[in-house]
């Protein structure tokens, strides 16, 4: 066989200019006989700017010719500018590229066409090859942290002079690393932040949910960062339509660092600024400009969070960086519509029901469009969860889809957090609940920032009767996201099932404020907390004024029950048997309503014939009923152990 120099063009054109010569053939630009050593994209943006020499070459052109599909910073483009200038200067030659402002650049050089053979080109070649092609030009690439095996087989393989190319191309990452920061150096205090809904350049810009998309991407891209506390999706949200700064929404989520950007979206072309800042005092640690198409959510994910990440300089180990790297779809229209199930089910309108039924079908098409997606699979399977919870969809059936969901998910991706929690969450009903006890754990340990792992674990931690565990590990959850009223709410509820109405209480105001607009779950918190607690003339009136309130034709059978039971308390039994006989009117959850207001009477063999019944005829509600607070007088009785006993190993 030959050396392969009889293949090639016998003969090559190069451009000359000044005392260059360059062939854009080969992407090589001479200065006599020496090759000059610049990365391969600063070559490519060269012969663009050479081929229409004496033309306007837009920014978006140049992009397009040299990164073509591939997602890039538009800083990219002018470091590699920069980089030109600087050697045609090191040269003492005169700047041949003209920028022209916020459109492009120039070559204002003159340019003559000389032919050369292709031997003595291919000499020249063999010089630079290994700046070239062994160590391709760093802004062409992600940010990576450092990778010493790959660079010692470099040095092994090429020797002496690759190992000043090695050197060189440290050179010019400590140099890009210093300019994509802004010149700070890499700030060690940051190990918890939060990503702020996007906003727009454009105030008449109404692309809510593509904000919501990139915002959603990186919270759950940041969130496989192991040492860096990532305020969940949930927590943020609610500032979407905030009037206040960046900083005051930053202390309230007590982070001590907050990512904001804005974007700016003409046609398909997207450009971003994203910029890190201070919590402490508002200085900004870091900021960039990026660009790429609409569809390249995913580039747009890695490339941002991979920067971030190499400027805080977080401790990851090789798995860590394995993880952290991982894409769970290379399905663009597939990760969309995973974006889009997310943002539907964020929303806060239309009714939850709705919002389940939206987010299940788009999570089915992101499945449908990608079978491998794990995480969809798991998103998928948890909102089929809900569905069957809430009783919008039948429940066995529910669980039982929702269960092979979440077994899809986890065999697609055994070391997918969300697939742990969702296999888990399926399994929940499972009369060992060691077993759904296992995967929350496993899903905490592989990402600590997915708030829903810590409240389910808590629920079989409240089943076992571990009451303080349950308490630890929703602390856990809420020092991830401190403004989860769910979270929150839970901890009140808690305290109460621990016997410590005093905790209970004095968590209850920050139950409230962060209830927000859900009038059901403030009112719901509020008057079962004092109920509970034995403060029913605090319960009554907040009762009493939803009662003169509510409007529906059908009254909540919850509302009903509460009133009883409040009656009931307080020792004004006409009222509470007229509210419990409401209720068995009503033939609404009769069992599961009815049954703390007879209890509350003292009529104890009326509480255990409702039971009775509710096992035959409702069995599905067992497991709501037996964490009801106002029934924990019966958790000793052993006619209640034995039903339980009865209803777990039917699965209920």
């Amino acid at each position: 066989m030959g050396n392969g120099i009889n293949e090639l063009p016998e003969k090559t054109k190069l451009r000359q200019f000044g005392k260059f010569n360059l062939d854009p053939q080969k992407k090589i630009l001479w200065r006599g006989e020496k090759a000059v050593s610049l990365p391969l994209k600063a070559v490519e943006i060269l012969c663009v700017l050479t081929e229409h020499h004496g033309d306007l070459v837009t920014k978006d052109e140049i992009l397009r010719s040299v990164w073509k599909a591939t997602f890039v910073e538009e800083s990219n483009l002018t470091n590699n500018i920069s980089q030109l200038r600087k050697t045609f200067k090191s040269f003492g030659e005169e700047n041949f590229i003209e920028t022209i402002p916020r459109r492009g650049y120039r070559f204002v050089g003159e340019i003559a066409d000389i032919v050369e053979r292709e031997e003595v080109v291919f000499e020249r070649r063999l010089v630079s090859r290994a700046y070239i092609e062994e160590f391709p030009e760093v802004h062409d690439k992600l940010p990576q942290l450092p990778r010493r095996a790959t660079r010692r087989l470099g040095f092994m393989q090429l020797g002496f002079a690759c190992a000043i190319a090695v050197i060189l191309t440290a050179g010019l990452l400590t140099a890009w690393n210093w300019r994509s920061g802004g010149g700070n150096a890499a700030n060690p205090d940051v190990r918890s932040i939060a990503v702020l809904p996007l906003k727009s350049f454009d105030s008449s810009d109404g692309n809510e949910q593509l904000r919501f998309q990139i915002m959603d991407a990186l919270i759950t891209k940041f969130g496989n960062a192991k040492g860096l506390l990532v305020r969940p999706t949930s927590a943020v949200i609610e500032f979407s339509k905030s009037d206040e700064s960046s900083l005051e929404i930053g202390k309230k989520l007590q982070v001590d660092s907050i990512l904001e950007g804005r974007i700016q979206q003409q046609g398909e072309q997207l450009r971003i600024n994203f910029q890190l800042v201070s919590v402490k005092d508002g200085a900004q640690i870091w900021s960039e400009q990026f660009s790429g198409k609409a569809g390249q959510i995913l580039d747009f994910q890695d490339v941002i969070s991979t920067k971030l990440l190499t400027k805080l300089s977080l401790p990851l180990s090789p798995s860590q960086l394995k993880t952290f790297q991982k894409r769970t779809t290379e399905n663009v229209d597939a990760y969309q519509e995973y974006l889009q199930g997310r943002y539907v089910s964020s929303s806060q309108s239309p009714s939850r029901k709705e919002r389940l039924a939206l987010a299940r079908r788009s999570f089915e098409k992101a499945v449908e469009l990608d079978p491998g997606f794990a995480l969809a699979f798991a998103s998928l399977s948890i909102t089929v969860s809900m569905q069957s919870i809430s009783e919008y969809i039948p429940r066995k059936e529910g669980r039982e889809l929702a269960k092979m969901l979440a077994e899809k998910a986890y065999g697609l991706d055994p070391e997918l957090a969300e697939a742990n929690a969702a296999l888990g969450f399926a399994m929940r009903d499972e009369p060992d609940q060691t077993v759904p006890e296992k995967f929350y754990l496993r899903a905490i340990e592989l990402n600590p920032n997915y708030p829903n792992s810590y409240r389910w674990l808590f629920f079989v931690y409240t089943e076992r009767g571990e009451i303080a565990k349950g308490i630890e590990t929703l602390e856990a959850g809420i020092k991830l996201d401190p403004t989860n009223y769910s979270l929150v709410s839970e901890q009140v509820f808690a305290y109460q099932a621990a016997d410590r109405c005093d905790k209970s209480l004095e968590l209850l105001p920050e139950a409230i404020r962060l209830s927000g607009g859900n009038a059901d779950g403030k009112n719901n918190v509020e008057a079962v907390t004092y109920s509970v607690c034995g403060l029913n003339e605090l319960a009554l009136p907040i009762l009493e004024r939803i009662w003169k309130e509510d409007t529906f034709e059908n009254p909540s059978s919850s509302l009903l029950s509460q009133l009883g039971y409040s009656y009931a308390k307080i020792g004004n039994r006409e009222k509470a048997l007229e509210f419990a006989k409401m209720i068995e009117e009503s033939n609404s959850l009769v069992y599961e309503k009815a049954t703390p207001v007879y209890l509350a009477l003292g009529e104890d063999k009326r509480v255990f014939r409702l039971l009775e019944a509710m096992t035959a005829k409702a069995p599905q509600r067992w497991s709501r009923l037996k964490y009801d607070l106002r029934l924990a007088s019966l958790r000793d009785d052993a006619r209640f152990i034995a039903l339980n006993d009865r209803m777990t190993a039917k699965g209920n």
